[in-house]
């Protein structure tokens, strides 16, 4: 058995007590820590650099921590212009996918803003604080050029067929990624080589995983061709056919031809076929015509086997 002096057993005391101390304040900074991780929007793009007027503008970005590793289900806000237009939530994999309609934005140069303000998030006393990112993006809304040629143009004859967009939304059911732990008892020796303090303590080890179950709502911009805006003898008119079906157009020397071809009794694609109720638009420098068809070989101001209502037609302004 080893025998101490006196002194040197004093010695050993207060380097064991010292060391209970050391080993107490050490627990207790784990248990109350606070950890502070920088977090990073990247890879905020836009599909395209420049887009025609009334075409939507997909956004896309992730969110990452310091560790490069993904942070899921966070809130990013949208600016564009510093205008505020939302929130959209990062999936599973930290990343987002948004959609901005630009019907009533003018041709112009524009930026998207995309802001996470932070968070923190304290568990069993301990606080992780994720800090706040932004990053910009920047983008141009052109203004629709002439569809028509310089011959028809030269007549005062212009047009433009536009797409009618509208979000369609359903929910998906992900996981919900967080940080699971286990517990073990390890030794713990602060007096190498001798350990003659050593004792056992619980160690949390932390690691991925999935904490439960999460409805997300997920979106995407379906587009279908809706109106044909048309400008002859100074007048502009409007004509909206996507509730009806679908329209062709053809450019002739000195006219242009719009058919419209319904979906209630033909297939909508604008086409004309026998016994499919049709309307046609014929359009001059000086006159405007309106034509149907349905069992008939030829269209004609009146058909008795057309009994469908015609797709909406305004006029919509004049110079």
């Amino acid at each position: 058995m080893l025998k101490l002096g006196k002194p040197k057993r004093i010695l050993l005391v207060l380097f064991l007590a010292l060391g209970l101390i050391m080993i107490f304040f050490a627990y207790g900074f784990i248990q109350g820590s606070s950890t502070a991780i920088v977090a990073s929007i990247v890879g905020l793009t836009t599909d395209k650099i420049y887009y025609m007027e009334g075409e939507p503008v997909r956004i896309e970005a992730g969110l990452k921590d310091s560790f490069n590793s993904s942070l899921p289900f966070k809130f990013l806000s949208i600016y564009v212009n510093d205008f505020f237009m939302g929130r959209a939530m990062t999936d599973a994999y930290g990343n987002i996918t948004h959609y901005l309609y630009t019907p009533f934005m003018e041709p112009e140069s524009y930026y998207v803003r995309l802001v996470f303000e932070g968070e923190e998030i304290v568990t069993n006393g301990s606080s992780v604080t994720y800090g706040p990112s932004e990053a910009v993006v920047n983008f141009t809304i052109a203004a629709a050029a002439s569809n028509v040629s310089s011959n028809l143009a030269s007549l005062g004859i212009d047009y433009k067929k536009s797409d009618r967009c509208y979000t369609e939304t359903w929910q998906e059911e992900e996981a919900i990624v967080g940080n699971c732990s286990w517990s073990i008892k390890v030794d713990e020796c602060i007096d190498p080589p001798l350990n003659l303090s050593c004792h056992a303590r619980d160690s949390n080890i932390y690691y991925p995983c999935e904490t439960g179950r999460i409805k997300v709502n997920r979106s995407r911009v379906s587009c279908k061709p809706s109106e044909i805006i048309f400008t002859h003898s100074g007048k502009t008119k409007e004509i909206f056919f996507g509730e009806w079906g679908n329209c062709s157009i053809e450019e002739n020397a000195d006219s242009l031809i719009i058919v419209c071809d319904s979906k209630y009794d033909g297939n909508g694609d604008g086409i004309c076929h026998p016994g499919e109720s049709c309307v046609k638009y014929v359009i001059t420098e000086k006159n405007f015509q309106t034509l149907i068809k349905n069992s008939a070989s030829s269209f004609a101001s009146e058909d008795s086997s057309f009994f469908l209502e015609r797709p909406p037609l305004f006029e919509v302004g004049s110079s």
